[in-house]
């Protein structure tokens, strides 16, 4: 209620919490694989209750064809929850790009 009226979209990527943690490079090789797991406090939260608790609709976004149907309300929370070979995939990709050239 304290923002002009507006059209807009929270797009959140749920990939089931703290991925991202491997990634670092300062991490690299200081953990075992038990304390990798309780670093990366893997969870099953939803944002669908975050995104009512603002008046918002709320989609979880599973597959590509979700993407056609989404609300088109005033504000949206859409979720997209990758499988975990996305996640995979997409830090494999990351990793091997160049970002020391502009």
């Amino acid at each position: 209620p304290q923002l002009p009226a507006a059209r807009r979209r929270i797009v959140v990527i749920n990939n089931g919490g703290g991925k991202i943690f491997r990634q670092l490079p300062a991490l690299a090789g200081s953990f075992t694989e038990a304390q990798w797991e309780a670093m990366e406090n893997a969870h099953a939260v939803r944002f669908q209750g975050w995104a009512e608790m603002w008046g918002l609709t709320w989609q979880r976004i599973r597959t590509p064809a979700d993407l056609r149907n989404l609300p088109d309300s005033p504000g949206a929370v859409i979720e997209i929850v990758p499988a975990p070979a996305q996640t995979e995939s997409f830090w494999r990709l990351w990793r091997a790009l160049d970002f020391t050239t502009p």
